[in-house]
């Protein structure tokens, strides 16, 4: 076993939940579980893996709340737009998320306002140029999620900024090679 596993103590909080007590080994001796109290009050079992790693952060009862109050509030959660900025926070803030290693690994997130308010990045989004079909981009693939670093582009536009692409000088104009073509 890791130490990562043995690392929950009674008392340890993770998210909303805090362990309370060891609970049990599997008859394999292979994983250990562990009782967890969420803020709200409900209980459950849990493996200190799913805790370290951000699998378990808050009971389902709490979950729920915190998404009708996205639905209740804006209306937007099946929204395009909507998934957009739930893609964008998933990137930088979720390590579990497949795309975090190149983006919130890298040191790459998401300003306070958006981060914290769907609405401001929606509003953001309106008054530059969204439509369905255009992809979020940044400006600046070092900066991070920001009003001044990012726009909106085209699929094909958007595979050009890439940090793989291989940009030509010539003529005193800079294009990627797929630019010249």
């Amino acid at each position: 076993m890791g130490k990562i596993y043995e690392a929950s103590a009674i008392g340890d909080k993770f998210g909303k939940w805090t362990v309370t007590s060891e609970c049990f080994y599997t008859p394999d001796g292979r994983y250990r579980m562990v009782n967890i109290r969420c803020e709200c009050g409900n209980e459950r079992e849990a493996s200190p893996w799913h805790l370290h790693n951000g699998r378990a952060t808050m009971c389902r009862s709490c979950h729920n709340k915190i998404n009708a109050k996205a639905w209740t509030t804006h209306g937007e959660r099946a929204s395009t737009l909507y998934k957009v900025w739930v893609g964008i926070k998933g990137r930088c803030l979720i390590r579990s998320n497949a795309s975090y290693a190149k983006y919130g690994g890298m040191g790459i997130s998401v300003c306070d306002e958006w981060r914290d308010r769907y609405e401001a990045f929606r509003d953001w989004a309106l008054s530059n140029g969204f439509s369905d079909g255009l992809q979020i981009d940044r400006i600046d693939n070092a900066g991070n999620y920001t009003p001044s670093n990012c726009r909106w582009v085209t699929r094909s536009e958007n595979c050009r900024n890439r940090n793989s692409s291989l940009f030509i000088t010539a003529w005193n104009e800079t294009k990627t090679a797929a630019a010249w073509k």
